[in-house]
């Protein structure tokens, strides 16, 4: 199975049903993020999306950004943005992802 690698647009590029504003153009992103299907990793949640461009991890249950060193939490991603990553694990993700994620839909906060 692949990994789904994911570059979130600006939030000011996303829409509140979470489609992106301006796709053929991103300049200014919210990081590069990659959810590996396989991963047996549950921290910080089961499937997460690791940054591929900085040091973070993302639950993809409720949107909040850990720092991998010290297990803090460092801010949280908007409903919008969250929608734009599950709308993207929908549409090209791996389906054992998208699988684990609507297995746990009741825990799912942006939806």
């Amino acid at each position: 199975m692949a990994d789904l690698t994911i570059t979130i647009p600006d939030e000011n590029d996303i829409l509140e049903n979470g489609k992106i504003l301006l796709f053929a153009k991103i300049e200014k992103t919210q990081g590069i993020w990659k959810i590996n299907a396989s991963d047996d990793d549950t921290w910080p949640s089961h499937p997460h999306a690791v940054r591929v461009d900085k040091p973070e991890r993302l639950n993809l249950f409720d949107g909040t950004v850990y720092s991998p060193i010290n297990r803090e939490i460092k801010y949280f991603m908007s409903g919008k943005t969250m929608r734009l990553i599950y709308s993207m694990i929908k549409a090209v993700g791996d389906k054992k992802i998208f699988e684990k994620i609507e297995s746990r839909r009741s825990e799912i906060s942006y939806l």
